[in-house]
């Protein structure tokens, strides 16, 4: 044994910071998008851990931000441009949960109001 332990979690949960008693959300997201200019991005309260980009066309993706392997690095939109209907291209991206809870609830949670002589 080499002593390195992968370990894939399929739809876990975690608990939501703005509502402790509410369900839990879930801590990964997959999006996709396909067509002459896909694009997605991750929603609030969650990061983009990758973004992958194909089409079944080669030269499609040369050019427009995306390495050797298919990826767009997190820091740049989750985009491919100029692509078309008949000869599209297709992005997916897999967005994480911040792990921290009160950057968290700052990007996603309603401000708590308070009411003055309550």
């Amino acid at each position: 044994s080499s002593g390195i332990n992968a370990e894939c979690s399929r739809d876990g949960q975690v608990p939501d910071p703005c509502n402790s008693e509410g369900p839990d959300l879930p801590q990964f997201i997959n999006l996709h998008s396909r067509g002459p200019s896909p694009s997605v991005s991750c929603p609030p309260g969650y990061q983009q851990t990758v973004c992958n980009a194909r089409s079944p066309w080669l030269g499609l993706l040369q050019n427009k931000g995306v390495n050797s392997k298919g990826v767009i690095p997190n820091e740049n939109a989750c985009h491919v441009p100029n692509c078309s209907e008949r000869n599209w291209c297709e992005v997916t991206a897999v967005c994480e949960v911040i792990a921290d809870s009160e950057e968290y609830k700052n990007a996603v949670c309603p401000p708590t109001i308070t009411v003055e002589g309550a």
